[in-house]
This record gives structure tokens, C-alpha cells and sequence, in this order.
């Protein structure tokens, strides 16, 4: 299964994985596992780096998140390191947490334009500050219903599929 989208070629196999490829180089720029999701603003995606911060960063090796649902329309995002992504009252982004609390309780907005955006439990979106860092709050205002420019992602889900056949579910923006 090939796919092309978003300036990438896609490819599904037996192994249950997506891969995504440089569609020049032919070079593997990440793999996808059922389960993962990626967040992707302009060229850069929400990365979580190995001290626990969370950037917006070009470099796509620590950009796949496991989606955990909760059942109540909030998810948690686990990284590769089996940390969770936080969002903490004053609007601090990070993945330290090996448990699930309040802060680790998010929400997938999907957005009119195809995007999605991630909401705390406190209200605020996630964005990127001006250095490259996650943070969230930095609109007018928490509990906003609008996300600005700077808190909408594109994103793609892996899903597996009843056959145990492995698919890109949505790719946007």
C-alpha cells in the first residue's frame, strides 16, 4: 500500500508499521506503529526530547506519541520513553510523568480547516513559543474555543483495522 501526502510517500506493509519516505532521496524518515500519532506544524513536528522538554523541532526521531483513550473523549500522549505528555496550570509542556494525573488528560480538537489541536484539561491549547518550546496559553486567554495559527497541527493516526491490515487513517495540512 503507497500513499502519497503532505510532501511524503507513505508506505503500509505485512509488519503492521507505516513508514514515511522522502519522495526524492527515497530516504525512511520515520516509521509509524499501530497506535502512534505525530503532530506536524508547517515543516517542523512536537518532538519530546529525552530531559522531558517538548519542542517543535525538524527533526522527526522523537516525534511519534502512543495514544492512550480514556473513554471519556480525553486521551494521554506516551512517548517512546513511556512518559507522558504534560500540561501543567501555568501552561508548561512537558514529558516527565510515568502516570497519568489531570495534567496528562488531554483533548483532540479537530478543527474546520482539517487541523487538530490539543487542549488541556485547564482549557489553554498547546502552541509553540517564539524559541521553539511547547507551551500552552499563549492566545487570549484559557477556555477559548478557537485555537490561533500557533496551536493547530497537522497530524496523522495510525490505526489497525479489523483485518490486522495497518493504515494512515488521516494525514492533514
Amino acid at each position: 500500500c503507497l500513499v502519497v501526502a503532505d510532501g511524503a510517500l507513505f508506505s503500509g506493509s505485512r509488519d503492521r508499521t507505516i513508514r514515511r519516505w522522502h519522495p526524492s532521496s527515497a530516504r525512511l524518515l520515520a516509521t509509524f506503529e499501530h497506535g502512534t500519532v505525530s503532530f506536524r506544524q508547517r515543516s517542523s513536528f512536537l518532538s519530546a526530547q529525552e530531559d522531558g522538554t517538548v519542542s517543535v523541532s525538524r527533526v522527526s526521531e522523537n516525534e511519534k506519541f502512543t495514544r492512550v483513550d480514556h473513554g471519556d473523549g480525553t486521551v494521554s500522549l506516551r512517548t517512546a520513553r513511556r512518559c507522558f505528555l504534560s500540561v501543567g496550570p501555568t501552561g508548561r509542556v512537558s514529558a516527565c510523568s510515568q502516570t497519568i494525573g489531570r495534567d496528562e488528560r488531554l483533548e483532540l480538537q479537530e478543527n474546520s480547516d482539517g487541523t487538530v489541536s490539543i487542549r488541556s484539561h485547564h482549557g489553554s491549547f498547546v502552541g509553540c513559543s517564539d524559541e521553539g518550546f511547547a507551551c500552552a496559553g499563549r492566545g487570549e486567554g484559557a477556555g477559548r474555543e478557537v485555537p490561533s495559527a500557533e496551536e493547530r497541527f497537522a497530524h496523522c493516526l495510525i490505526e489497525q483495522h479489523w483485518g490486522g491490515v495497518t493504515s494512515l487513517l488521516a494525514t492533514s495540512g
